[in-house]
């Protein structure tokens, strides 16, 4: 039975740094160039990039705190469950990386970060029209 326990600890450990890099890429996507630059542009009309729900929302004080421990929360969860899981958790955990980087992306949010408004500072009346070409 030893061998057992160290195949499932294996799997235990490698969801666990699996969960670790997943949650540091991700936090890192708030710190990235192309994420502030598109907060500072939208700020300029009102809005801001709420990123888990893939769209734009009203500024409002502490909002991208809030999202951002949400998030953080989210992923150490899902982080936890994939260590109790093991090697069906690193799985899980695997798809749900794959997915939130390649599949689940709305095509607003595609055309955002490939467009101008995350490559550089922008004006507000150039904001305003871009943010209706894209949303549109």
């Amino acid at each position: 039975m030893p061998e057992l326990a160290a195949v499932f600890l294996l799997g235990s450990v490698l969801s666990l740094v699996t969960a670790g890099l997943f949650t540091f890429w991700q936090m890192q996507h708030y710190q990235s160039y192309k994420f502030q630059t598109l907060q500072k542009n939208l700020g300029k009309i009102g809005l801001r990039w709420n990123d888990l729900n893939s769209g734009a929302e009203e500024i409002s004080e502490g909002r991208e705190e809030k999202e951002k421990s949400r998030a953080l929360l989210t992923y150490i969860i899902f982080g936890i469950i994939g260590v109790v899981l093991s090697w069906f958790g690193l799985f899980l955990l695997l798809m749900m990386w794959v997915s939130l980087k390649k599949l689940v992306k709305s095509r607003l949010e595609e055309r955002i970060f490939d467009g101008e408004l995350v490559l550089k500072d922008l004006e507000a009346p150039d904001v305003a029209r871009l943010w209706i070409e894209l949303s549109s």
